[in-house]
Order: structure tokens, then sequence, then C-alpha cells
């Protein structure tokens, strides 16, 4: 019959008790190290024998012991203790390396348009004019203009530079006038020739009746700020109108 062996005591036959537990597990060790664990259980298995107090490791205890012996098992290991305290926090690490970056993302989706921005002041405006005189002009010692005008705004440095070609004809021979490329202010009030309030880019005299004449003036001027009328203009001297025709043009304000 198998016992387990939880302590071992031998006792002698005046009844006298000797201990002898460190005799036997100093004689277990040295066996189980020299003969190895047997089998592939976790049960150690032995034969005891009193007389002596010898301790033999075996296989199978309840073949391998002789009469005289006492078969004995035990586990190899020991039943799993209780979990231990957790223990304390400990402390917070370095920073770490910076990783690889990491796969471009899709495109997003296309914002709205945006509001329109300013009107810059570095640019260039130009602007044209063309059509026909549609009244005669008569004797008058300020400028008028001939033809159709456009508008243009310059601020305090901007000039305007402009070019414009009209047809002359007068009613009567003895005609005189002097042309050019004037501006007025867009509320109204005196045109003013680009070169001057009396000069004019061209002068011409003696036209003959009902004969044409292709006049071109060309002038810049810097006005200050403000929006102004632009177009072909004359002041007829003579005593003869200067009556419709054609007349077409451009000007470009710059800085």
């Amino acid at each position: 019959m198998h016992k387990r062996l939880n302590s071992v005591s031998i006792f002698t036959r005046d009844g006298r008790r000797i201990i002898a537990l460190s005799s036997i597990v100093i004689i277990l060790l040295g066996m189980i190290v020299y003969a190895g664990m047997p089998g592939d259980s976790d049960i150690i298995q032995a034969c005891y024998k009193r007389t002596s107090g010898a301790l033999r490791i075996v296989e199978d205890s309840a073949t391998q012991c002789s009469s005289n012996e006492t078969p004995l098992i035990w586990n190899q290991t020991g039943p799993q203790g209780p979990i231990g305290l957790q223990g304390p926090v400990g402390p917070q690490g370095g920073v770490g390396q910076t990783g690889p970056a990491g796969p471009q993302g899709p495109a997003g989706p296309q914002g709205e348009t945006g509001p329109e921005g300013p009107a810059g002041t570095g640019g260039v405006v130009t602007r044209a004019f063309a059509g026909e005189q549609d009244v005669f002009i008569l004797r008058n010692p300020f400028f008028v203009f001939y033809g159709p005008t456009t508008t243009v705004t310059t601020d305090a440095t901007q000039r305007i530079t402009g070019s414009a070609a009209a047809n002359l004809r007068s009613l009567a021979g003895g005609s005189q006038a002097i042309v050019g490329l004037c501006y007025q202010p867009s509320s109204g009030g005196e045109i003013a020739n680009f070169v001057g309030p009396s000069l004019g880019t061209q002068l011409f005299e003696n036209l003959p009746a009902a004969e044409l004449k292709l006049v071109t003036v060309s002038a810049s001027v810097a006005p200050g700020p403000g929006t102004w009328r632009v177009g072909f203009c004359l002041q007829n001297n003579g005593p003869a109108q200067i009556g419709p025709n054609q007349v077409n043009g451009w000007v470009m304000v710059s800085n």
C-alpha cells in the first residue's frame, strides 16, 4: 500500500524517538541529483527501508519496492502559492526615438472658392473708346469731348497715357481748332487737356469746307487721385462748325 510522505519519524525498539527527517532529506536530494527525475510525471516515487533508513528512488513504487520496503509517493512541484502584492509603479521611461514618417494620406476635397481680393495698386489698366461724334462743335474757347469717352481711376502717383485718332471736317473754310486728349472728373467739372489748360497736341487751321482730315493725338498726364472721364477733345477757335465723324482711341493707367 502506498503512503504519502508528509513527515518521517523512526522509533527504536526501546521507544526512544529518533528524528530522521534531516538524514532522509539529505539522502533523497543526493539520489535525485544522481539519478535525475524519473519518468515524465511530476510525481516522485521511492522505496523506504525502515530497518536501515535507506531511501531509493524508483519509477514505480508499486512494483519495484520489496516486501521489507515501504513505497512512498510525493509531488515534484508543490502547490501554487498565493498571488503576491502588486509592486509600486515604476519610474516613467524616457522619450523614445521618433518613428518613421507614415505614408501620405489621400487628397482632401477641394475647398470653396474664396472671396475676391482687393484691387492691386501695381497693375496696369487699359481702356478703349470708339464711335461717332454725332453733332457739330460750335466755336468755343474751352475744350469739349469729340466722340465717345471711357472712365479710369488713379491714385496719387499713377499716370494716364493714351492715343486717339479722329476724322475732322468743317462746314465752311477757314476753320481753326486745337485737338488733344482730355480728362474730366467723373462727377463733372472742367475738361482739361493732358498737356495743359491752353495747349493742345496738335493745331490745325484753314481746313477746306467738307474736306476730311485725319488727326492723331497722344499724351500722358498724372491727374492725382480720382475717377476720370477720358477721350479725344478739341477747342474750336474758328468761325466754322466742325462736324460729325468717327473717333477711336485707348488709354492706360500705369504706376
